[in-house]
């Protein structure tokens, strides 16, 4: 009978070590429980984190391409506006550079048609004949280059018809001299003939040269013409 009831005892102290036992492993198991659910709420925390700084450097990156693609559309529509003005320079050049040229050709051909209509043309000829000027420089004080030789007949021997003359003849390097001049100077412009001709002919005005050109009649000879005395 003894020997039961310390056998109960016994049984009775393990029942409560044991009960003692589990409840500490609840306990520890709890704390552990609480530890993982804490180091759980932080790894949240830390994922919840990195979404939030991916999702910002996503935003960034769409902004910065976004950005990019602006710059570039923007870069493309600058080069368009350069190239556009470009193309507009170029044609007002253009349209200065045709508008210089019109510019002088009407101020060459206004002066050309002064010089057609005015009566102190051919004086002006023969001042600058008098001066034995080279060709060119006879070409260059002319009011424009397409001024010829011939021009300058057509323009001259009007006018010197309705004085009366019987012959103008110009010829910027036409041998011969001018009645004032020397006989070893070269005749320019208006003349009474030529040297050579009129020593081949023997003979004055209204002379026939050896080829059988007609020579140049004087028209600075008083007889013929009485207007001659003015020049």
């Amino acid at each position: 009978m003894k020997i039961m009831e310390e056998d109960l005892c016994a049984c009775e102290e393990r029942e409560t070590f044991l009960e003692d036992e589990l409840q500490r492993l609840r306990s520890e198991l709890s704390a552990r429980a609480d530890l993982e659910k804490q180091n759980m709420d932080k790894i949240r925390g830390w994922l919840a984190r990195a979404r939030s700084i991916i999702q910002t450097q996503k935003e960034v990156l769409q902004f910065s391409e976004s950005e990019i693609s602006v710059l570039k559309s923007n870069n493309e529509d600058l080069k368009t506006q350069t190239n556009i003005a470009l193309a507009d320079l170029k044609k007002e050049e253009d349209r200065l550079t045709l508008k210089t040229e019109f510019m002088r050709w009407n101020v060459r051909r206004f002066t050309l048609e002064l010089w057609k209509r005015s009566k102190q043309v051919l004086r002006t000829l023969m001042l600058l004949s008098s001066y034995e000027m080279e060709a060119k420089a006879d070409k260059d004080m002319l009011p424009t280059p397409q001024l010829s030789p011939a021009d300058i007949q057509a323009v001259a021997e009007p006018e010197f018809s309705l004085r009366g003359f019987r012959s103008c003849l110009i010829s910027p390097t036409r041998e011969g001299r001018w009645w004032w001049e020397d006989s070893n100077a070269k005749e320019r412009g208006l003349h009474k003939g030529n040297i050579k001709d009129e020593s081949m002919s023997g003979n004055g005005n209204g002379a026939v040269h050896a080829d059988g050109s007609a020579a140049i009649a004087n028209i600075f000879d008083p007889k013929d013409n009485a207007e001659s005395r003015i020049y």
